[in-house]
């Protein structure tokens, strides 16, 4: 007989999405290893060549890595394997719907303790190239929508924004620059729940927009809005 032969499977978890919001403290501490990344590729030559230059995949290729050294190395108080798993980059996920099942946020973040233990249950980034190719409407209408229209981030409260800035002199901020986006398209399914606002409590000033969201959750739930935070890295 099989030593497994008599081994059932436990009971299911119960779904809770919307699951509960991560702190403060961790999603700053992901921000912080996010810059503390980039600045590393700024001193790099070679990798400063593919921030402006490169795609969006090629630059988010060069960030990740440079995450897991930061995390592997502990440089950064709390950012650690004993809270953090490794980042990952394009992870298959279904959307809220079911019916799409390959939705690739581009980097995802996960606590170790986190529960429930479902690859739901994260912090996803959406990043986008701004380059003077590659305005603010892109930003937002190929990018930032993906999580008003819950393909991605749909069982979490909040989610983040990477914007890319490529050859523009000076670097624009996010704050007006959405501002001034949603200022032109004041129909459009992302324009936020109030005004865009600014997390100025730690050393990095991150953009804060809230955004509606209409789909049902798949265990019924309502979804609720998202908090989003855009974080703008200049090359």
């Amino acid at each position: 007989m099989s030593v497994f032969s008599n081994l059932g499977l436990p009971p299911s978890p119960k779904f809770e999405a919307p699951f509960p919001a991560w702190s403060h403290r961790d999603i700053q501490l992901v921000e912080q290893a996010i810059v503390s990344a980039w600045q590393h590729l700024l001193q790099s030559s070679a990798a400063k060549s593919v921030l402006n230059s490169g795609t969006e995949v090629e630059i988010s290729v060069q960030l990740i890595e440079t995450l897991e050294r930061i995390l592997n190395a502990g440089h950064i108080k709390g950012f650690t394997g004993r809270r953090f798993s490794p980042p990952i980059r394009g992870q298959e996920l279904q959307d809220v719907t079911g019916k799409q099942l390959e939705k690739r946020p581009d980097l995802t973040f996960q606590l170790i303790t986190s529960q429930p233990y479902t690859q739901h249950n994260a912090l996803f980034f959406e990043c986008k190239r701004i380059s003077p190719k590659r305005l603010v409407a892109d930003y937002v209408d190929e990018g930032l929508i993906k999580f008003c229209d819950q393909r991605y981030a749909w069982g979490m409260q909040h989610a983040g924004m990477l914007a890319y800035v490529q050859n523009i002199a000076p670097p624009p901020q996010a704050k007006s620059e959405l501002e001034k986006h949603w200022a032109k398209h004041p129909s459009s399914p992302t324009v936020p729940l109030c005004e865009v606002t600014l997390d100025t409590s730690g050393s990095i000033s991150v953009a804060i927009t809230q955004h509606k969201r209409c789909l049902p959750l798949p265990n019924g739930n309502v979804s609720g809005a998202i908090t989003l935070r855009h974080l703008w890295l200049i090359a």
